[in-house]
């Protein structure tokens, strides 16, 4: 077997070039394996002669006989390669020579070689999440919001955010009512931002029977193609109110929602959770910023089929939550305003970054020889095992388990060692 190779950008052309004997052997020997796939009239299966067989289905063992033979020369030539890492199945393709034998050519894409900018000496700014008396009291309100009561609100009462309000609404564009855009006794929570920006906003302060025309103004990637970017009029009438009523904020309702006997134990309480929560939020908050930064002057072209899997696989997973949540993807554009495009073209800008930040990190990793040792694989999976009361050797044992690890403990020393060359400010 001759191989040679070439690579321009991040696209790998590979020949494997096999001799007559060498691609006569592997034909025989795929027959050997697949002839008892096979049935031919007067045989019993499987016992039908090489020949009598590729009469009646063709060239099988042949094409077989080609995706063995490239299989495992390809196996082998990355095996020895070890700097090229395809991204992308290979496409091949066959030819014979003249002497009988065959000539293989592979086609695929490899991971890109970035060229780091500046990633030590930068100053890095980030907004940090932080707990004071605000956010508690924020906190505390959603606490009291679950044990919020309804009741009818009189004629004289105006509706506030928190409200529910039922309304009847016809919307109109130029005048003509459109598709959708009408409805009668609809129940909608003031504040909850579930119609368009500026449409609940309106409705506060407005009274039962109180008629009113509601301006506002669809999405530019509104979904509806007839209404994007419209003014439109909401012809509206106040049919009912439901006021939201919350309990007081006081002794008796610490007690009644937690185990504790005072507001006093309860703010204290909320504030260390939070401030926990924050702190987690503030390291990753911190780590995305470095990242960013160190990436922001990397030279790298990555190859489009990675932008495509990894919008594609951002797409999924946000669908999957949204099915958690009892949502589909159309109903949630048209809740959002949004059409599948451009929330794709989010997705994709998303991901142009994620790649660019995955090949930085991946080259300053190897630039400075950021590895972990087995011993500190081992020591760091028995202070796991000793927290959670797990047996060590047995998820010694878990390979992938071993290989999560590693990579986590290499992007831990990454953090550290940028967080040490780098200047991080919280603003």
């Amino acid at each position: 077997m001759e191989i040679n190779y070439k690579k321009k950008g991040n696209e790998l052309s590979i020949n494997f070039e096999f001799n007559k004997e060498e691609f006569a052997s592997a034909t025989e020997d795929a027959y050997n394996k697949n002839a008892h796939k096979y049935k031919v009239q007067g045989f019993r299966q499987g016992k039908a002669p090489r020949k009598m067989i590729e009469a009646a289905y063709g060239s099988v063992f042949v094409q077989t006989a080609i995706e063995a033979l490239f299989q495992n020369a390809y196996q082998k030539f990355l095996a020895e390669h070890g700097e090229f890492h395809p991204v992308d199945y290979a496409n091949i393709d066959a030819d014979f020579t003249p002497d009988g034998g065959i000539k293989i050519t592979a086609t695929t894409t490899v991971a890109p070689e970035a060229t780091l900018g500046e990633y030590k000496g930068l100053t890095v700014n980030y907004d940090a999440v932080k707990i004071g008396d605000k956010e508690i009291g924020e906190y505390l309100t959603r606490m009291r919001e679950t044990r919020a009561k309804r009741s009818a609100a009189d004629k004289d009462y105006k509706a506030k955010n928190g409200d529910t309000v039922n309304i009847d609404f016809a919307g109109s564009v130029d005048g003509v009512l459109f598709d959708g855009g009408t409805a009668t006794n609809y129940e909608l929570e003031l504040g909850s931002h579930s119609f368009i920006d500026g449409f609940e906003e309106q409705l506060v302060g407005l009274k039962i029977g109180d008629k009113k025309d509601i301006n506002v103004n669809f999405p530019k990637e509104y979904h509806a193609e007839n209404l994007k970017g419209k003014p439109a009029v909401f012809a509206i009438t106040v049919n009912n109110i439901l006021k939201k009523e919350l309990p007081e904020l006081n002794d008796v309702f610490a007690k009644e929602i937690s185990e504790f006997e005072t507001l006093a134990e309860l703010k204290e309480d909320v504030k260390k959770r939070m401030s926990a929560q924050a702190d987690g939020e503030n390291k990753a908050r911190a780590e995305q910023a470095l990242l960013d930064a160190v990436s922001k002057g990397t030279k790298v072209d990555i190859p489009e089929v990675l932008i495509q899997n990894e919008t594609q696989s951002r797409l999924g997973d946000f669908e999957h939550r949204l099915g958690h949540d009892g949502l589909t993807l159309d109903a949630y554009l048209g809740y959002v305003g949004l059409t599948k495009e451009g929330l794709m073209e989010q997705f994709e800008k998303q991901a142009r970054q994620t790649l660019r930040v995955r090949y930085t990190a991946e080259e300053i990793i190897k630039k400075e020889g950021i590895k972990v040792s087995d011993a500190e694989i081992d020591a760091h999976i028995e202070e796991l095992c000793a927290k959670n009361g797990k047996d060590a050797a047995v998820y010694k044992k878990d390979r992938s388990q071993l290989g999560f690890i590693e990579r986590e403990m290499i992007w831990d020393k990454l953090f550290e060692f940028l967080t040490k060359n780098n200047k991080i400010v919280a603003k």
